[in-house]
């Protein structure tokens, strides 16, 4: 009986979600109108911040540096490609779905902010121009098992 207990206690334990994000970055030049650069990117949960989505060092970075703000966004996500369909803001549900099976909901709207976004500001070295700013805008989480 006492097996049968901590079995049931066991079994009830929820699995934690691991959310990942999706949302653009830009960088400017220290002076002057224009971008450097714009791109559209996919962040885990735990690495969600603009260094990681500016940062010449970050594997996200490096993989979607190119990527296009557009209906979907697809990157290599912990193990799985993963594409997220945003659709139009105003009446299309995002979801995402991956090349292991799975798929799950997205939300635009970012809990705890006015706005439904959250901005992030950074900086980084980029030749010639040395040090530039940065922003980051994560637009939306998608529940997910992946990135555990």
């Amino acid at each position: 009986m006492r097996f049968w207990i901590a079995f049931v206690a066991i079994a009830l334990v929820p699995v934690v979600a691991a959310d990942f994000y999706y949302g653009y970055a830009w960088c400017d030049p220290p002076s002057g109108p224009g971008t450097l650069e714009t791109h559209a990117i996919i962040l885990p949960a735990n690495q969600n911040n603009c260094p990681t989505a500016t940062g010449w060092w970050s594997q996200y970075y490096k993989q979607q540096s190119k990527s296009v703000w557009n209906w979907t966004i697809a990157a290599q996500l912990c193990g799985a490609t993963v594409t997220v369909a945003i659709g139009n803001f105003a009446e299309v549900q995002p979801f995402w779905n991956s090349s292991d099976g799975g798929s799950g909901e997205c939300s635009h709207w970012l809990p705890g902010s006015p706005d439904g976004t959250q901005v992030m500001r950074c900086s980084k070295e980029w030749r010639p121009w040395g040090t530039v700013r940065c922003i980051y805008v994560a637009r939306g989480i998608c529940d997910s098992y992946l990135c555990k």
